[in-house]
């Protein structure tokens, strides 16, 4: 028979390390900046960028080391998005 304790103690370990697994091997959002049009920002992998208009500076984690990604501050992407996509 499975003791309910030990079985609890290991669900709670397990869960969230594959929930941090799953995380990193996506890649999670850990932090943005808004660069409004006009400024000059320097983000990593990317240099200085001179803005002509609003851009969203997104910096992710994953398994593969940090990674920064420049959007376009639109209608269509008013925020970066959680999960490091293609």
């Amino acid at each position: 028979m499975i003791d309910f304790n030990k079985f609890m103690v290991v669900l709670a370990i397990v869960v969230p390390a594959g929930m941090l697994v799953i995380g990193l091997s996506n890649g999670f959002l850990t932090g943005y900046h808004q660069v409004k049009a006009g400024q000059t920002y320097t983000a990593p992998q990317h240099g200085e960028i001179h803005a002509t208009q609003a851009m969203l500076v997104c910096r992710y984690l994953s398994f593969g080391g940090t990674h920064t990604r420049v959007l376009i501050e639109s209608a269509t992407t008013p925020d970066c998005p959680f999960w490091l996509g293609p």
